[in-house]
């Protein structure tokens, strides 16, 4: 009875202090289910209907911003590909760069495991913050 309530309490009460806040929360969690179940005619309903009063100017801005790059969505809902490898090339340069100054291979070697190790395991917590956190905020 009495103690910490559930997070699905929580957001509850929440949403019922504010029309807009309720709002823009479902607008965002057509959003999250749309990516989720990877559907592209769920988005562009979404991104192309007509907006209530109620949602935020800051939603409308990013619902616009969505609306120009609509084609370019499409496509990353279409195709798997990504820029990983890109990305670990600048990580590599970034590695080199942090490198200089250093004479010994070995300590330079042993640098870029600390770096590489520390970023693997902070991409590990982010990650499972930010999964835990939509777990707990997700509509059913």
């Amino acid at each position: 009875m009495f103690g910490p309530l559930p997070s699905k309490a929580v957001v509850d009460t929440m949403l019922d202090y504010s029309d807009e806040l309720k709002a823009n929360y479902n607008l965002l969690q057509s959003f999250y289910k749309a990516f989720d179940d990877r559907n592209f005619d769920d988005l562009e309903e979404i991104v192309r209907k007509k907006l209530d009063a109620s949602i935020s100017s800051y939603m409308k801005m990013s619902i616009k911003t969505l609306r120009l790059h609509l084609p370019h969505v499409q496509n990353s809902f279409d195709y798997t590909y990504n820029n990983y490898r890109i990305e670990g090339i600048n990580k590599i340069i970034v590695l080199n760069r942090v490198a200089y100054g250093y004479r010994n291979l070995k300590t330079i070697r042993t640098v870029f495991f600390y770096i590489l190790r520390t970023n693997q395991l902070n991409h590990i917590r982010k990650n499972h913050k930010i999964k835990h956190m939509f777990q707990l905020h997700k509509k059913n």
